[in-house]
């Protein structure tokens, strides 16, 4: 009967990695925050109309301000120091106003490497506000870099679904607007469509819109999808547009397996983060058992018993407790 227990448990294992390695299920699609789905949504020249409408949510401006103002800059940035290309981003815009700005657009999954993410936003920034600036350039005569991600996690636990990052000096005043960072967190934003909380939230229309489309990157499900683009405030032509650029997608082959071997590779990582946090917590607790017991005197060969550790490793945690 065990045996036949360990069985199933095993067949059910299979079927899930199966299931991930088959194509898309009746009423699936592929997810936006996929970073080539979002590409081929937002970052193609035939479908502007898609990009402006978003941009026109980030930047709080009508759609008919940016209309044919838009460049779409190729992913890859050559690094002029080793001659390589080496810096990707997912889509990046230069928006010919009178106030010229770029917009850098990035999808970020994996929370387990938010650290990572701080330190290309910092880069990315850098990078663009020495682009074509001289000794003598102004802030305020430069061109507006906004920097937009859409992440699955917060880059801070502070709540927040937009959070809005600013050069500042010590004291917290603004040096300049021309440099920004949007951090959006589309889970919780798809989180605060589905139990209706964005209907409850402090938001002007542009952010309402703005975060019912970072809502639909996260989903995976049709339906779920239509029903969250019917609520933002677009034209019908453009709906139909995403609808068939999203529609596309699914019913390609390679995009659909090369998309199943990313889910499979994020299944693999996420575990991968979830064993190193719950072997990070025992290791803790180990250690605080190490320092209770040898507080209280009790003798060496009971704290390696009932903590499992050699003596090298008891020791090295006491040794450690004392220099702190």
């Amino acid at each position: 009967m065990l045996l036949e227990k360990k069985k199933n448990k095993k067949n059910i294992k299979v079927s899930r990695m199966q299931k991930l390695k088959e194509g898309l299920k009746p009423g699936e699609i592929i997810r936006l925050s996929y970073d080539e789905a979002f590409c081929i949504m937002f970052g193609n020249p035939d479908h502007l109309s898609i990009l402006t409408s978003l941009l026109s949510k980030i930047l709080q401006v009508e759609y008919e301000e940016l209309e044919g103002k838009i460049t779409l800059i190729p992913r890859s940035v050559p690094n002029e120091t080793v001659g390589e290309y080496l810096t990707e981003r997912d889509v990046v815009v230069k928006i010919d106003t009178n106030d010229e700005k770029k917009v850098l657009l990035e999808v970020n999954i994996r929370s387990g490497f938010y650290n990572s993410v701080i330190n290309r936003n910092i880069h990315y920034l850098e990078e663009e506000a020495v682009s074509g600036i001289s000794q003598n350039t102004s802030y305020e005569d430069s061109r507006t870099v906004i920097l937009v991600n859409f992440n699955n996690f917060s880059i801070h636990d502070n709540g927040k679904i937009f959070d809005e990052y600013l050069y500042r000096n010590e004291e917290g005043e603004i040096l300049t607007d021309k440099r920004k960072i949007l951090n959006i967190n589309i889970e919780k934003c798809y989180d605060a469509w589905y139990n209706k909380d964005v209907f409850k939230g402090d938001f002007n229309s542009y952010e309402m819109d703005l975060l019912l489309l970072s809502a639909a990157l996260w989903t995976n499900r049709e339906e779920e999808f239509r029903k969250v683009i019917d609520n933002i405030e677009i034209d019908k032509k453009i709906k139909r547009e995403i609808m068939e650029v999203l529609l596309r997608m699914k019913e390609n082959a390679d995009l659909v397996r090369r998309y199943r071997d990313y889910e499979l590779e994020e299944e693999r990582t996420e575990k991968g983060i979830r064993n190193e946090i719950r072997e990070n917590a025992i290791k803790e607790t180990k250690q605080e058992m190490v320092l209770a017991m040898y507080t209280n005197n009790e003798p060496f060969d009971k704290i390696q018993k009932y903590s499992g550790l050699s003596q090298e490793e008891i020791k090295e945690i006491i040794n450690n407790s004392k220099t702190r």
